[in-house]
């Protein structure tokens, strides 16, 4: 939590949402796995990003990207298997991308 406090400001989260590009969808996946914490606390960091650009689609990919817990990783691998999880995570990636595209398809929002 300090190394990501450090590391991550609000500076930081500005910029790469910000830019156009493959780069804020990478940076809002990763920020969607590593997120803890009960979703309400999330909902006003969240308006917050919206008021400074973030899109509905980036929105959707964060919360679709909140499933994948790393925490729980070696659990679901005890009970599935390595090769079911991978294929289910990257299946789940992908999935939040395209959901973040037809929503900002559906809201009118340009690439």
């Amino acid at each position: 939590m300090a190394l990501s406090d450090y590391f991550i400001t609000p500076k930081v989260v500005t910029k790469y949402l910000v830019e156009n590009g493959i780069k804020k969808w990478i940076f809002v996946i990763i920020g969607g796995i590593l997120s803890s914490g009960p979703i309400y606390m999330w909902y006003p960091l969240l308006a917050d990003l919206k008021d400074k650009g973030m899109t509905h689609g980036l929105i959707a990919c964060f919360l679709y990207n909140r499933a994948l817990k790393i925490p729980l990783l070696p659990i679901a691998v005890l009970y599935f298997g390595w090769k079911y999880i991978a294929i289910l995570s990257l299946v789940m990636i992908f999935m939040s991308i395209i959901q973040g595209i037809i929503i900002d398809k559906l809201m009118g929002v340009k690439s």
